[in-house]
């Protein structure tokens, strides 16, 4: 059986480490002005990063992160990076700790080439949009084997399916996985009820009782050699590393209970030394036309009208598929209230 190489792109619990840094340099001199990009990996395809360097003769520095925690790992040790990649819950702490440059709109040609439905959600972790612009929203869901399973449920029951005991992974992820579950239970994934997270526990644990194993890095591999026929995952970290004589047996359908899901935004730093090249990195992205290829990319659902209908694929779900999902959003102090479960009770044995 043959896949592509792995992609991880939001587990929380991957890869602590940040990625090498990747130089993209054009022809130009080595005294041409630059900018220092971090980014989730396989989060911009490579062409697109190239075109970046060859149309504006600045040169790339980009560096890959796997979590959120890396990230402001990485930030807090005052590297200067100039663009960054956060997810919504991470605005705010962001923001708090004094790391964000306010966003000039104005030097943003391309900033309404994304909807304005999304900066409203966004000004819900980021008041008066000061310090961010949406990029890319997307939840976890069911990706399975339609030969194996010619009718699945669209629910997330089908984790509670005795038939398809020791079948199915469910992605190492605390907040996603919480997420999912209390969407099952009709509660939302930002709840900080403990009473609430607790039936979420023990649903978590009927889950685990069911599937083969929680797993990130090798969740591709053991789906597509069928050693797992259901995979809790995010679409794009799957369907996209199939051989392709496989892709078309492989679907994937987002619960009809919702879930949590992602907003990541592209912010600028403020000890970063290149201002103006961030804006120039950040405005190439927000093109409708280079939106349109990181959609199509990726299969992405897409923020950005202008940019669908420049897409020559199909997205594994639309934006609007997602209205049942709660935008995933920042626990502080309450984080342990689903970390310490998931470690002393769910992750036990794993």
């Amino acid at each position: 059986m043959i896949i592509k190489e792995t992609k991880l792109k939001k587990s929380v619990f991957g890869l602590a480490a940040a990625l090498p840094l990747l130089f993209l340099t054009s022809c130009a001199p080595e005294n041409v002005s630059e900018v220092n990009v971090f980014n989730w990996s396989y989060y911009i395809p490579e062409d697109v990063r190239a075109q970046f360097v060859q149309e504006t003769g600045i040169k790339l520095n980009y560096e890959e992160f796997d979590t959120n925690e890396a990230m402001l790992a990485k930030v807090r040790t005052g590297v200067n990076y100039d663009v960054c990649f956060p997810g919504a819950e991470f605005v705010p702490v962001m923001i708090s700790d004094g790391f964000l440059e306010e966003i000039d709109s104005a030097k943003l040609s391309n900033y309404n080439s994304i909807d304005e439905s999304f900066y409203q959600k966004a000004d819900s972790f980021d008041p008066g949009n000061r310090y961010a612009v949406p990029y890319n929203v997307g939840t976890i869901g069911v990706v399975y084997w339609k030969d194996e399973i010619p009718n699945p449920p669209h629910s997330l029951s089908i984790l509670l399916d005795p038939a398809y005991k020791n079948r199915i992974a469910i992605m190492d992820d605390t907040r996603e996985v919480y997420g999912a579950a209390m969407a099952y239970l009709g509660f939302s994934g930002n709840s900080t009820n403990t009473g609430q997270i607790a039936q979420a526990t023990r649903l978590i644990l009927r889950w685990k009782a069911n599937a083969l194993k929680f797993e990130t890095n090798q969740m591709a591999t053991l789906f597509a050699s069928k050693e797992v026929l259901i995979a809790l995952n995010f679409p794009e970290n799957i369907l996209s590393e199939l051989d392709p004589a496989l892709a078309d047996n492989a679907a994937f359908f987002l619960p009809r209970e919702g879930g949590l899901a992602y907003m990541d935004c592209m912010v600028i730093l403020k000890n970063g030394k290149n201002k103006e090249n961030a804006y120039a990195f950040i405005d190439f992205i927000l093109r409708p036309d280079i939106l349109a290829r990181i959609y199509d990319a990726f299969g992405f659902p897409g923020i950005s009208s202008q940019a669908k209908v420049l897409q020559t694929g199909t997205p594994y779900y639309t934006a609007s598929d997602l209205e049942m999902h709660n935008i995933r959003m920042p626990l502080y102090e309450n984080n342990y209230l689903y970390t310490t479960p998931w470690e002393e009770e769910i992750k036990i044995g794993n």
